[in-house]
């Protein structure tokens, strides 16, 4: 079916897609398929069902990731830094929307990351989370979508007992340790779990 057509069947499709989720991710492209009306269905869906949910936005106005019936907001979501600085948002100096997510991260690229909190002087407040070693980037393609799926299974658990991170600030951590190896190969590369715990452990724990 048309992406852009939020019929029956792209809802059914989507709920499928969502059952038995322990979380979902909406990577939302810009291209028509999370449009005003399937996003709206599908975040009353995750209200209703509990289900914990993770956004990488296209839209300006972040706003419209929340639920508005239930009154749900993503656990995270993860503008790059072009994509907040251009947030209605941002440009409002609209703190509130900061309150009401538990976590707003914003991607650097080679810089890492940093969170956006609400300063006591009002305005923002954005401490930084990087690597300490200089990342080579070969193709940058695919580190956002690394990114928030790396924070997304640190923050809920994993197998991979050193990805589970409960802080905010080492879940940053590991996601810019993944991101970093995913952008030294070319194309788009998954990262070797045995460099990864190698890295964590130069990162995280030294």
């Amino acid at each position: 079916p048309d992406p852009k057509d939020d019929s029956d069947s792209i809802r059914q499709t989507l709920f499928r897609c969502i059952d038995g989720a322990d979380a979902v991710i909406l990577s939302d492209y810009g291209k028509g398929m999370l449009s005003d009306g399937v996003l709206a269905v599908l975040l009353t869906e995750l209200a209703e069902r509990g289900i914990t949910y993770f956004v990488d936005p296209k839209r300006k106005r972040l706003a419209d990731y929340m639920e508005r019936s239930y009154g749900a907001w993503p656990s995270v979501i993860c503008p790059n830094h072009k994509e907040w600085v251009e947030s209605d948002e941002y440009k409002n100096n609209d703190t509130r929307f900061v309150s009401g997510i538990p976590h707003v991260i914003v991607t650097c690229g080679k810089g890492g990351c940093y969170e956006v909190k609400i300063s006591e002087l009002g305005g923002w407040s954005t401490p930084q989370h990087k690597l300490r070693r200089e990342v080579h980037v070969a193709d940058p393609a695919g580190a956002g979508d690394t990114f928030i799926a790396a924070l997304t299974v640190a923050l809920l658990g994993t197998e991979h007992e050193k990805l589970v991170r409960k802080d905010i600030s080492e879940a940053c951590q590991v996601a810019n340790c993944l991101a970093s190896l995913a952008v030294q190969e070319p194309g788009v590369a998954l990262p070797d779990l045995r460099k990864l715990g190698e890295l964590i452990d130069e990162e995280v724990h030294a």
